[in-house]
């Protein structure tokens, strides 16, 4: 038989485990939690919940044959992580009639998310920037810049902006921002106000289940905690060799998506050159340091196919990377410009729009 003495050691030995353990993951969560107080202090990224389009009631489906979806007018709510206000036209610009006063001239600004100012506040997207950069370096009068770019669209879905409304705002420069998703499918505006694809490319699915639409706990930490953040933004699935591959083929000389892309462009610029109206087509690629092959081959395909169709053109990659990549974009899952990325974006692009004011007759 065991004496009590010998009984009572096994116990006292986990006890003492026990309060080591405690004591340990105490000291951790300690230290997570100050790891998670100084990185909302000193590391300018926050979590990426604009990701989210957060409210339902920012598109409405347009009356315009071939266009999916348009800004609802007089919105005034929280839409992809900033306060937005969308005039009665249906832009993200100031309230202004259609009617252009005399001695104005006029910048119409055709986008998506990123000339959208997807996550900052309006008067800090480059678009309205511009208004102010433009104005104040004009030898007379003054300039208003037109912010007509919709979240989501592509150059298919810009042309018919173009073409179905911009005439009545009389511009003499019509600036297209495009984008590594420009020869991506256009969305669709769903029953529940929100954006779509029907049929999603399969290199997408994971990240939108993730990331975006996921409901687990994985998801919850990404979006509300900046620790959670930067360790699954490792690998974002922008710069995976899946995704990379996938923009490889996206953007093949026989891909049906850059066909698109190249036919909605040439458009474009017929539209312009018929109305007397000057065009600048500029690039904005994925802040991204080194920069992947296949992105660097993208960027050159439409500063390649400006220079074939006679469009000038403005390569935005020295804009956004003359600071370190962390300093210009949102959050590291969302790597849309922040604002000091817009005032970047805007000062490279100002020069390339008053040489275009300049040539267009007042």
């Amino acid at each position: 038989m065991n004496s009590p003495r010998s009984e009572s050691l096994p116990l006292r030995r986990r006890f003492a485990l026990a309060i080591n353990l405690a004591l340990s993951a105490g000291a951790a969560i300690a230290a997570l939690g100050l790891a998670e107080l100084a990185l909302r202090f000193f590391v300018p990224f926050r979590p990426p919940i604009v990701v989210t389009q957060e409210n339902r009631d920012l598109f409405v489906k347009s009356a315009i044959a071939g266009l999916r979806y348009e800004l609802r007018p007089n919105f005034a709510g929280r839409a992809f992580g900033a306060e937005v206000r969308i005039n009665s036209h249906g832009m993200r610009s100031p309230e202004r009639s259609m009617s252009k006063p005399a001695g104005v001239r006029r910048v119409f600004v055709l986008g998506d998310s990123v000339a959208f100012g997807h996550g900052v506040a309006q008067e800090a997207a480059f678009p309205a920037l511009l208004e102010t950069m433009l104005s104040d370096g004009a030898s007379s009068g003054r300039v208003e810049v037109i912010n007509a770019a919709v979240p989501g669209y592509n150059s298919v879905q810009q042309e018919i902006v173009l073409r179905e409304k911009a005439g009545p705002w009389q511009p003499d420069v019509v600036l297209v921002v495009a984008v590594v998703n420009d020869a991506e499918p256009a969305y669709d505006l769903g029953e529940d106000g929100m954006l779509h694809w029907e049929n999603p490319p399969e290199v997408y699915r994971e990240f939108i289940e993730r990331t975006i639409g996921g409901k687990g706990w994985r998801t919850f930490a990404q979006r509300h905690f900046r620790l959670a953040a930067l360790a699954g933004a490792a690998r974002p699935h922008f710069l995976t060799h899946k995704y990379l591959d996938y923009l490889d083929r996206l953007y093949a000389a026989d891909s049906a998506g850059w066909q698109n892309a190249q036919r909605a462009f040439r458009t474009m610029r017929d539209q312009c050159h018929a109305r007397g109206i000057a065009i600048v087509l500029a690039f904005c690629p994925v802040p991204e340091k080194p920069e992947p092959d296949v992105l660097r081959r993208i960027r050159v395909k439409f500063a390649e196919f400006a220079r074939n169709e006679g469009i000038p053109f403005v390569d935005l990659f020295g804009a956004e990377h003359s600071r370190p990549v962390s300093e210009v974009v949102l959050s590291p899952l969302d790597r849309h410009p922040n604002v000091l990325g817009h005032r970047l974006l805007a000062e490279a692009l100002a020069p390339a729009l008053r040489k275009a004011l300049q040539k267009t007759p007042q």
